[in-house]
């Protein structure tokens, strides 16, 4: 009998492991706009400012909302630097984590803050 269970239980289908979903419910536009700030120095002077469609993720070990955020910033000496993009991890509505955007942040499809219809594109 305990060899026919084994045989049974080795033969079923693994089980699918989904991680949870994030804790709260995910950053708005205001929330992320009021956020930009404590990522770019007042001297970078973010324009252009871009977002990403917030989505689920999974950041040093955290159940996070990851939103990218593109701006065009301006270097120490004054010139244009170019864009810059940031990841910036929610949790509760709060910001927890921030970084410059990675290639597996898949960082994409960006509108700009502030659009009249955010679901659009």
């Amino acid at each position: 009998m305990l060899a026919v269970a084994l045989l049974v239980t080795a033969c079923s289908p693994a089980a699918i492991y989904e991680p949870p979903s994030p804790q709260g419910d995910p950053p708005s536009r205001q929330i992320i706009e009021e956020n930009i700030p404590k990522f770019f120095a007042p001297s970078a002077k973010p324009s252009d400012i871009l977002v990403s469609a917030v989505r689920p993720a999974v950041e040093q070990g955290l159940y996070v909302w990851l939103v990218c955020v593109r701006a065009r910033v301006l270097a120490i000496d004054g010139n244009d630097a170019g864009f810059v993009t940031i990841a910036m991890f929610f949790q509760r509505r709060e910001m927890v984590l921030r970084r410059t955007a990675e290639p597996q942040d898949k960082c994409e499809r960006f509108e700009r803050l502030g659009a009249a219809n955010p679901s659009a594109n």
